[in-house]
């Protein structure tokens, strides 16, 4: 019933965002739910679904204001977040401009507002639950923020060369960590490298793509049919890199090969698939340069953030200890403060995506396992299957008959330190 509730619920997301109106809920009724949890059965993934189902429409009628929102200027003029985008895109190629950047974040953090989302999900939940999200994951996440402290500073200086700016104060942090240039960071890229990735055949269930709102851009609903893929308009190395992450996820579900996912979606960007497309060698190089350190920030903001939030409570009178220690812990993993917008955004809960049913806590830890986890799948594939495999004919043929990655006991912290060190 679980894997039944999870698919609806990821038709559902799609359903809303598509504007159609979803089938009746095949979920039992809560008095029934209730009675289960009472005597003893775990229900806790039927319990998600009734919330994801409470919460869905006002979320993705957030979603959707969030790409429409009015951009106030400080002169009084307004633009929209396409085209403010676009003008922050061109300004801050080489510098921070923070008069376009504030009040264009602060249009859509405005919309999205995802601590409230967040608590209006918790509080859909109808029966109590236990959000623990278990000591052995914590601690490997733990491990991986530990062991990469050397290599994130790295990154930093990566990001500070490639954006001509220092990362010295918030607004500096969130742009370096969302570096702009929109010829580099289409979303057009991605997409070519999928249809190269499946182009050679072997594609059980060929994945689509659909057209989403920024703030699910490289989310993937996967009910059983095709994967769905949503992209959204993409200009900078952040969203970039999220959105390959998603499709690494498509593809590999596409070829029956889940537990590689990780690192195609790596692979798909990287410096080899790069120019395969046509990029010249320096500029593939130097992209996935970018990639890799933005992909490592983003992964020690989300497992420190993840084990930083785990035993507090989202009720309002924890709300601002829940803000302090979560952003606490964001500022030590990135060595530098991003700001309290980019850490609120890291709390906000997960989407429907058709495969699982978990609470928000439990799907951060999962979410920063798999970023942690990234490197180590992408080294294991680029050994067993050589660079540019995603290129190559029969090179998915060949993923699918690669086993697992084995465990490791540092939370992903040695791969990712290997491969700072040989491309940052």
């Amino acid at each position: 019933m679980s894997a039944a509730a999870a698919a609806e619920a990821g038709r559902a997301l799609l359903d809303a965002l598509a504007g159609r109106a979803s089938p009746p809920s095949s979920l039992p009724p809560v008095p029934e739910l209730i009675e289960r949890a009472e005597g003893g059965e775990d229900v806790i993934a039927l319990a998600v679904a009734h919330a994801h189902r409470a919460c869905l429409h006002d979320r993705v009628a957030a979603a959707l204001a969030a790409d429409h929102a009015a951009v106030t200027l400080a002169d009084g003029s307004t633009w929209t977040v396409a085209l403010a985008e676009r003008q922050l895109a061109q300004k801050e190629e080489r510098r921070v401009y923070p008069p376009l950047r504030a009040p264009l974040e602060r249009a859509t953090a405005g919309a999205l507002q995802p601590i409230a989302t967040l608590q209006a999900l918790q509080r859909a939940l109808p029966i109590a639950v236990d959000e623990g999200a278990g000591g052995d994951h914590l601690a490997r996440l733990r491990r991986f923020v530990d062991g990469t402290t050397a290599a994130a500073a790295a990154a930093r200086e990566h990001l500070e060369r490639a954006g001509g700016a220092p990362l010295d104060g918030e607004v500096a942090l969130r742009r370096g960590l969302d570096l702009p240039a929109p010829a580099t960071w289409s979303a057009d890229g991605v997409v070519a490298a999928v249809r190269l990735a499946l182009s050679h055949g072997a594609v059980a269930r060929a994945p689509a793509r659909v057209v989403g709102p920024r703030a699910l851009c490289g989310h993937v609903v996967d009910d059983g049919g095709a994967p769905r893929l949503l992209v959204a308009p993409c200009l900078s190395a952040g969203r970039h890199a999220a959105l390959a992450q998603g499709a690494g996820l498509a593809v590999a579900a596409a070829v029956g090969a889940p537990a590689h996912a990780d690192g195609l979606g790596l692979a798909l960007v990287d410096a080899a698939t790069r120019r395969a497309l046509g990029q010249p060698r320096d500029e593939a190089a130097a992209a996935f340069r970018t990639t890799v350190a933005t992909s490592l920030l983003w992964a020690s903001a989300r497992a420190a953030v993840a084990v930083a939030r785990a035993p507090v409570s989202t009720d309002d009178d924890a709300l601002e200890e829940l803000r302090e220690v979560t952003r606490g812990a964001c500022r030590a993993a990135l060595q530098g403060d991003a700001g309290g917008l980019f850490v609120e955004a890291l709390l906000a809960p997960p989407w429907p995506d058709g495969r699982r049913l978990s609470l928000p806590a439990v799907a951060a830890v999962d979410d920063a396992l798999h970023a942690a986890r990234a490197a180590v799948s992408w080294l294991q594939l680029r050994e067993a299957l050589d660079e540019g495999f995603v290129a190559r004919a029969h090179g998915l043929r060949a993923l699918v008959e690669l086993p697992p990655a084995a465990p490791d006991d540092d939370g992903g912290a040695r791969a990712w330190n290997a491969l700072a060190g040989e491309v940052l």
